[in-house]
């Protein structure tokens, strides 16, 4: 699998909404996974950057916080 796109319900990104990534992705690294995350937000709140960097920042604190 090259690609694991990450989004919350309705739009969201990583980290605004309700669904849980860390055992999503402590699952792929259990399993040897090492291709990319790719966060997909469309609700661009406060801004797009912002969103962008938001799910990012969530994404990166739970990858680096995984045994």
């Amino acid at each position: 699998m090259p690609c694991v796109h990450a989004a919350q319900h309705r739009g969201r990104g990583p980290g605004q909404g309700e669904l849980k990534f860390a055992p999503l992705f402590a699952a792929l690294k259990r399993h040897g996974y090492s291709g990319d995350i790719a966060v997909e937000p469309f609700d661009y709140v406060p801004d797009g950057p912002g969103a962008a960097a938001r799910a990012i920042g969530y994404v990166r604190g739970i990858l680096e916080a995984l045994p």
